[in-house]
């Protein structure tokens, strides 16, 4: 009995998974966000903020409870074992959005790193950089990839809350109002949808877990509405920082503002460089996930395609370089953000409803037996 509950806790990698999540989602929310946000309303950010923030916690709630059906099985053998179309379906898709989201990623943070402390270092070095070490972690396995998570997150999320709270200095909270305002005008807009990038990709890994990391959903489902301050305030710090005018020319926000702070304690001359280090580890922890999950689709259609197999990563990397040093700037990244967005809201909305769906009819068959 001891026995057994000793080996059951062993297998429990709740706290490792709901880094992995945390973090993946920060490394996204500092980012192209407050840009997008800020950009899609003169006032009352705080309706599409809580617009997507209750899509994202909706859409991850029946993620997690579609795959409270199937124990032990992540999300390819489910749709492999359910229906075979709906596994064609879903399956190639998502992994197309994978790639796209990789490329946006990677493109993405080669561009600030050239723009905030790399100005004379080559994009396509970054873009390498960038590609490897994620593909590294990614070919030593989804045991590999947790366990540097955990210790990045021990290291840096103290510092980070630390840098966070650091770029409140400055700040005038009536820059942040007026709020009862309610305009609903950013549903038509183009920077709205592409802040969408947010919310749907830091989750989606989840289901490609294999049966031996087991993780408590609920506990995961409650530990990631720590997420909620975030999404809020990475949009309002740099309104009350610069006023509502200001932000929305800047391409960059948050990091505009933190870019604005002096403190003389800090090791780096700037607090930027500090914080954009962090997220860069973060972000190779994301497209670690990314690329491991993507390769478990692809051997599903292309069985030479092998998912422990070095060459495969190799390849891998070589495809994800190219595709994005094909993306030329920032404004081609931006329109991909927004041409994203139908197959964004489909991957996102699709695979948690079939779940729930194939959950359902496997409950009422059971009970059948």
């Amino acid at each position: 009995m001891y026995q057994a509950l000793k080996a059951e806790r062993k297998m429990d990698k709740t706290l490792q998974v709901t880094l992995a999540y945390l973090i993946t989602n920060l490394a996204l929310i500092f980012f192209v966000y407050p840009e997008k946000i800020i950009g899609s309303t003169n006032e009352g950010h705080w309706l599409p903020i809580l617009i997507g923030v209750l899509f994202h916690y909706l859409v991850l709630a029946l993620y997690l409870i579609g795959l409270s059906y199937f124990p032990n099985q992540d999300v390819t053998r489910i749709f492999l074992g359910s229906s075979k179309l709906v596994a064609l379906i879903i399956l190639p898709p998502a992994a197309i959005y994978f790639i796209g989201s990789t490329l946006i990623l990677l493109r993405a943070y080669s561009e600030i790193a050239t723009i905030v402390f790399l100005g004379t270092t080559p994009v396509w070095a970054i873009i390498l950089l960038l590609t490897l070490i994620p593909l590294f972690l990614a070919y030593n396995g989804i045991e590999t990839i947790l366990r540097t998570t955990s210790l990045l997150s021990i290291i840096f999320l103290p510092l980070i809350l630390v840098m966070f709270a650091l770029s409140f200095k400055d700040s005038n909270v009536y820059y942040a109002f007026p709020l009862q305002g309610m305009d609903w005008g950013f549903l038509k807009s183009a920077s709205f949808y592409s802040s969408t990038f947010a919310y749907i990709i830091g989750f989606i890994f989840l289901g490609f877990l294999p049966p031996s990391v087991q993780f408590q959903k609920k506990r995961l489902f409650f530990s990631a509405l720590l997420l909620i301050p975030f999404f809020i305030l990475s949009v309002y710090i740099p309104l009350m920082g610069f006023g509502q005018e200001t932000s929305r020319k800047l391409m960059y926000p948050y990091i505009s503002k933190l870019d604005s702070i002096q403190v003389d304690w800090l090791v780096f001359d700037r607090v930027t460089v500090f914080f954009l280090l962090f997220l860069y580890t973060f972000v190779v922890i994301l497209i670690s996930l990314i690329a491991w999950s993507t390769i478990q689709v692809a051997h599903i259609y292309v069985k030479r395609i092998r998912q422990n197999h070095l060459w495969t990563y190799i390849g891998f990397s070589a495809a994800l370089f190219f595709g994005a040093m094909a993306i030329p700037n920032w404004d081609a990244v931006d329109r991909l953000l927004l041409s994203k967005a139908p197959l964004r809201f489909y991957v996102g909305i699709s695979i948690p409803i079939a779940l729930i769906l194939l959950g359902r009819r496997k409950k009422r068959l059971d009970e059948k037996m």
